[in-house]
């Protein structure tokens, strides 16, 4: 049943305006569910550097970690943390984070 709640969760998330996939992985790297193409390595991504900044958060004694963006010269990845899982997002270049964030914050409350 959980199966089938994240691949309509991603399917949601990808029919945003700006987005272009979205993929759910566990803490251990194993994708859930995902729109992307290549779901294993935006996956590894997402628990990368995910991971990496609760380290780093909680090395800083900054709390706790509710996105990550990243950005390169063609690709743009946020990163959420939701209960035991990471959720990525590819996103158009132009498109705002707010504004896709609070489009998936009123997804994850459904």
């Amino acid at each position: 049943m959980a199966d089938i709640v994240l691949k309509r969760l991603v399917n949601d998330m990808s029919r945003i305006e700006g987005v272009n996939g979205a993929v759910v992985v566990a803490r251990d790297g194993v994708v859930l569910a995902s729109t992307l193409k290549d779901p294993e390595s935006e996956g590894a991504i997402s628990v990368f550097a995910g991971a990496t900044a609760e380290e780093i958060a909680n090395s800083l004694d900054l709390g706790d970690v509710k996105q990550v963006i990243i950005e390169g010269s063609d690709y743009r990845m946020m990163i959420i943390k939701h209960q035991d899982y990471f959720i990525g997002i590819m996103m158009d270049e132009h498109t705002s984070p707010l504004i896709i964030r609070q489009e998936v914050d009123s997804l994850l409350q459904m």
